[in-house]
């Protein structure tokens, strides 16, 4: 339950990909873009998450010092706070906070890729890591 648990955060990792890809028609009609404003505006919302992931996963290794569950319990806070973001932005029409929110997820998802692994590796018992480590 717990190996299941942690890989929460690879579903995350899915969702927060996945979320501007089916909604962007929505999104656009929305905020009102048209034509080759709406391609552009969705290829940098696309965009920001992979670009900030990378940041993410860097900056998971001074986090995971703490502790790789309180870590990972830390960025699921951060992470459901970058969603609130995404989520206000669109209530307010604010294409900037929607940015920010989407740079929010996309550190989130860098953290998760990198502590998840570490976290299974360390709570899986060793006749069982090879098939704990796959779940993510």
């Amino acid at each position: 339950m717990l190996v299941f648990n942690a890989t929460m955060g690879a579903f995350y990792f899915g969702y927060v990909y996945s979320i501007i890809n089916t909604s962007a028609d929505k999104l656009a009609a929305h905020f009102q873009w048209k034509g080759d404003e709406k391609d552009k505006i969705i290829s940098i919302i696309t965009s920001l998450t992979p670009t900030a992931a990378l940041f993410g996963a860097l900056i998971a290794a001074p986090i995971a010092k703490i502790g790789r569950r309180k870590a990972m319990i830390i960025a699921d806070i951060i992470g459901i706070i970058g969603l609130l973001v995404c989520l206000y932005s669109i209530y307010i029409k604010s294409l900037y906070t929607l940015y920010i929110g989407r740079v929010i997820c996309g550190l989130i998802v860098g953290c998760n890729s990198a502590l998840t692994p570490l976290y299974i590796k360390e709570i899986s018992p060793v006749t069982m890591s090879g098939i704990t480590g796959t779940y993510n």
